[in-house]
């Protein structure tokens, strides 16, 4: 019976060990896995030269933010962005102007005065209804509206002279 016993615990005790191992195997792998992971996205930072002029803006703004989460103070860093923005597209109108012909630089200066009216107009809209709604959270809204404004004018003329540059 003692045998029995001792050889009971034996068989348990290899199971046990069994499963271990197993779970060792599982965890070995798994961590392959993720140095696979970490190698990958290392490779794409090292193939992006640098971070875009767009993403710097943002970060800016989240720095900028993260001394101070008071909606006061986050509406006046998401405001300070907007010189930031309106210089990234006068940027890409000047860079627009040395690769396009008269005619098409004639197009895009006429795009950007209704460009410049629309931003007017919508400013002034949503000045006069999420900037007239009670609590600063809807300052916050209204600022974030603006800038998204002028963020994707920006995008829309930096594609633009990607996509013209390239041969």
């Amino acid at each position: 019976m003692n045998k029995i016993f001792i050889y009971t615990i034996f068989i348990f005790l290899c199971f046990l060990l069994s499963l271990n191992t197993i779970n060792l195997i599982k965890c070995k792998h798994q961590i392959k896995q993720l140095e696979n992971i970490i190698t990958e996205l290392n490779n794409k930072t090292k193939d992006t030269n640098s971070v875009s002029e767009i993403d710097l803006i943002e970060v800016k703004v989240k720095k900028c933010i993260e001394k101070d989460y008071s909606t006061t103070a986050m509406s006046k860093c998401v405001q300070n962005s907007y010189n930031d923005w309106n210089l990234k597209i006068e940027q890409y109108i000047l860079y627009l102007k040395n690769i396009l012909d008269y005619d098409q630089y004639l197009l895009l200066n006429q795009s950007q005065k209704k460009w410049l009216e629309y931003k007017n107009v919508q400013w002034i809209l949503l000045d006069k209804t999420l900037g007239k709604k009670e609590g600063t959270i809807h300052r916050n809204i209204t600022d974030a509206s603006k800038a998204n404004i002028l963020k994707i004018r920006s995008q829309e003329l930096e594609a633009l002279y990607f996509f013209l540059s390239k041969n």
